[in-house]
């Protein structure tokens, strides 16, 4: 008993350190997956500032005319710019349209927002300035002492936050460990209303100044630093390149992925090249079309090879044009198209295949149709001789495959024969007075090719629809023993029947041992 009760307490023990196990290992997935996400964030939200601070520094007396203007309408300069404004502007990838990765996990958007203070105001916040701060004599512009860089009389400076705004909080925890992880030390969470503070509390700013925007962020919301009053843009300095990709090399990438570090790291183009035509001298007509220079190979495969001057390659598994292919020589008038493949297809059919003929390759040309332009106004080659040669009588011939019309798409086209005597004989060396050769279907593929001769006899009634057979019999002076068609004679050549010569030579159908055709055959 004792040993039953020592197996079951281990038993006991052993399923409660299995599930203790169990609940660490989810925990710690939980865990490792709530720190990728936040490290995803993070990584967005750097790209994101970076480029804000970047969008602010390049722009920063456009930005205060915008201030200016949005002052004379709505009394005060404040206002917001939606992350498209710097995808347009090349300072974002044009695919980014303000959501990322925190929109798809929270539902929150980025905006940048900004207003106008006086560098002169020592008040906390500083006062955003009015349209009658700017424009205090009413001359339709800034008031010049604001934007002479003199800041002892005053100068009109920007304070600019990228804040997200919408959907749902982020935990005070999770906001702080993603602000945590940017390279940045100016990210920002709004952990209580009207207040941003950065990472480690680094700082703390009253954002109430901005509260009448609709991008105004509440708690559970980010606000980063991109731009104070007497300090500028922070993080950033007169030298800074500004726009992180001019050409827009990295149009489409994910922006918290890696692949967009490595764009902006390398010379690499991640986007369609556009080249656009343009009118250079106002008059509308396009006159000017940007042409690629000094490129030697296009490599679909990335294989590292080097081009060759004064040729161009392309290497890729399969290539496909639209559009016309012209080919100028030396002389720019006329030069040789090269091709080195195992076949040359248009429209789907094979017209040119490499063919080992022998022990040789030789090039098979096998088009649909062929066309001589200058042979009688355009000469069909489909319906010219297709094959001659010599057959002996009664052999079949094979019917040749033709167009269903001619060229005009509209009369019809059929095989046809041409048979011409070659060769003849009569078994019994009768003398030959004439000959004729035809041909006759005999299914759909095929004719039977006669030949008819006449010999210089008249005993018989008969002509070529019912030809006598060189194998019949005959009398012993020479007549054929044929009952009702040729006149009869008895074992000593006395004609014991009527006469039925008809006045003509009697006619014979020679078989293939004493006849032979030549045919031609054709489409026609």
């Amino acid at each position: 008993m004792r040993q039953r009760g020592a197996l079951l307490l281990e038993a006991i023990l052993a399923l409660g350190v299995a599930a203790s196990l169990v609940g660490l290992s989810a925990a710690f997935i939980a865990q490792e997956k709530e720190k990728q996400e936040e490290i995803m964030i993070a990584s967005e939200q750097g790209v994101i500032l970076a480029a804000a601070r970047n969008f602010v520094q390049q722009n920063y007396n456009a930005i205060r005319l915008d201030l200016f203007k949005e002052a004379e309408t709505g009394g005060s300069a404040i206002l917001a710019y939606p992350m498209q404004k710097l995808a347009d502007e090349g300072y974002l990838p044009a695919s980014f349209s303000g959501d990322g990765v925190l929109g798809h996990m929270y539902g929150q958007q980025y905006a940048l927002i900004a207003r106008a203070v006086d560098r002169a105001d020592t008040g906390t916040p500083q006062v955003t300035l009015s349209h009658g701060d700017l424009d205090p004599m009413s001359t339709g512009g800034i008031d010049g002492v604001l934007v002479d860089s003199d800041p002892a009389n005053g100068e009109m400076e920007i304070e600019a936050l990228l804040v997200t705004y919408g959907g749902d909080p982020v935990r005070l925890g999770d906001g702080g460990d993603i602000i945590g992880r940017l390279d940045s030390t100016f990210g920002g969470y709004v952990s209580e209303a009207g207040t941003a503070r950065g990472p480690y509390a680094n700082f703390v700013m009253d954002i109430t100044s901005f509260a009448a925007l609709a991008e105004y962020p509440d708690p559970g919301h980010f606000a980063g630093l991109v731009s104070l009053s007497s300090f500028g843009v922070l993080g950033s300095d007169a030298a800074s390149d500004g726009v992180p990709d001019p050409l827009r090399r990295c149009d489409g990438v994910n922006i918290a992925s890696q692949e967009y570090a490595d764009c902006l790291a390398s010379n690499e183009i991640y986007a369609d090249i556009v080249l656009n035509h343009h009118d250079t001298n106002g008059d509308g007509i396009a006159d000017r079309f940007p042409a690629l220079r000094g490129v030697t190979m296009l490599d679909c495969a990335d294989s590292g090879n080097t081009g060759v001057q004064n040729e161009f390659l392309i290497d890729c598994a399969t290539t496909r044009m639209t559009g016309n292919l012209a080919v100028a020589g030396p002389d720019a008038d006329i030069g040789a198209l090269g091709i080195r493949a195992d076949r040359v297809t248009f429209g789907g059919d094979d017209v040119l295949v490499r063919q080992t003929v022998g022990a040789a390759d030789e090039n098979i040309v096998q088009p649909d149709r062929v066309v001589i332009d200058q042979v009688n106004g355009g000469q069909d080659l489909s319906e010219t001789i297709v094959d001659t040669r010599v057959v002996r009588a009664g052999q079949t011939v094979a019917k040749p495959i033709c167009p269903a019309t001619t060229i005009d798409g509209v009369t019809p086209m059929e095989p046809r024969i041409y048979p011409s005597p070659a060769a003849y004989s009569d078994p019994r060396g009768r003398a030959i007075v004439g000959v004729r050769a035809f041909a006759e279907d005999v299914d759909a593929t095929n004719w039977r090719v006669r030949l008819m001769v006449f010999v210089g006899q008249d005993f018989c009634t008969n002509d070529v629809s019912s030809p006598l057979s060189t194998s019949i019999g005959y009398h012993v002076n020479g007549a054929p023993d044929v009952a009702g068609t040729c006149t009869g004679f008895d074992g000593a050549g006395v004609q014991n029947t009527g006469d039925l010569a008809d006045g003509s030579a009697d006619v014979y159908e020679l078989d293939s041992s004493f006849g032979a055709v030549v045919v031609q055959t054709r489409c026609y």
